[in-house]
Parts: C-alpha cells; sequence; structure tokens
C-alpha cells in the first residue's frame, strides 16, 4: 500500500462514558450494528443500530435495539453475527443460569417500529462447552463457531485453558 495520509472521520459518539463500545461492527442493509460492554438500563451493555444520514456529512441515528437486563446479566465482548434474514446471533461474557455465559439470537421485531425479539439459545456451564464466551463468531455449513476464555475444572472456573465451540441449530 502506498505511503499516504489517512483521513479519520467520527459519524457517531457515544456521549456515555458507560457505553463502551467493544467488538467487531456488522454492516446489513447499510446499517451498522454493534455492542457496548457496559451501559444500557442496567448497566449490562447493549446493542445498537446505527442508520446513516440521509444527506452526505449528515448526523447517524442510533437505535437502542437491545439492552442486557439484570437477569441476562449481559456484558457481551465480540461483535454479531448476521443470520441472513436481518437478525444477529450473539454471546455474552456473563449471564444464564450459572453466570458463565449465554449465546444469544436477536430478531428483527414482527411490524415496523415493534421491539426486537432477543432470546438465550445456549447457556454455558463451563463443562465441554466452556465458560466466559469472548471470541467473534462464524458460520461454516450452518453451525456456529466461537471460543470461550475458560472452563470449570473440579467445580471452579479456570481461566488457563478455554474452548472453541460449535453451535448446532
Amino acid at each position: 500500500m502506498p505511503a499516504t495520509q489517512w483521513k479519520v472521520n467520527t459519524i457517531f459518539e457515544f456521549n456515555n462514558v458507560a457505553n463502551i463500545p467493544i467488538g467487531k461492527l456488522t454492516v446489513y442493509n447499510g446499517e451498522i450494528f454493534g455492542i457496548t460492554r457496559a451501559g444500557g438500563t442496567s448497566g449490562n451493555g447493549v446493542i445498537y443500530k446505527l442508520t446513516p444520514p440521509a444527506k452526505a456529512g449528515g448526523i447517524w441515528t442510533e437505535t437502542i435495539l437491545h439492552s442486557f437486563s439484570a437477569l441476562e446479566t449481559g456484558f457481551p465482548q465480540a461483535g454479531l453475527l448476521a443470520d441472513g434474514h436481518g437478525g444477529f446471533f450473539g454471546t455474552a461474557a456473563q449471564g444464564g443460569s450459572l453466570g458463565l455465559g449465554i449465546f444469544y439470537h436477536l430478531t428483527p421485531p414482527s411490524h415496523a417500529g415493534g421491539p426486537w425479539n432477543f432470546s438465550v439459545l445456549h447457556t454455558f456451564s463451563g463443562a465441554n462447552d466452556g465458560a466466559t464466551p469472548v471470541g467473534d463468531l462464524f458460520e461454516l455449513n450452518g453451525a456456529i463457531f466461537g471460543t470461550t476464555e475458560g472452563r470449570t475444572v473440579d467445580g471452579a472456573t479456570v481461566f488457563n485453558g478455554g474452548t472453541v465451540f460449535e453451535i448446532i441449530p
């Protein structure tokens, strides 16, 4: 690549210190989707959408699609994986019945302007599936793969040997 000076434009600023964007961004239908590891109504992170302005140089608009609740716990770390139907798969490093993380699916509303639907598809146990999913997800032949940073050994969660997991619908 030739030596050149790159120009950086900020298209959106998070105005709350608690909203810490993290993970890869996903583009779908010209909009940008992402996560924050904190912020939202319970401080456990959000899934957001940025819609481009109608005119070039205008302001991008943020829409919160889901705020992780105190019961879900949350703290997403990795980006979202588009499902090809307008929805997204993702993981949160905490949450679930054991607090070891969740694999979730976010689907668009059934009618314009309605709420997005959030469902937990898997709760990590710390055993063979690992604990604390943090890596980006990818799809291969219909299965979804990811990584965890920990696992349970003799009843204690350890972080010196995570897992690579596969989730098959």
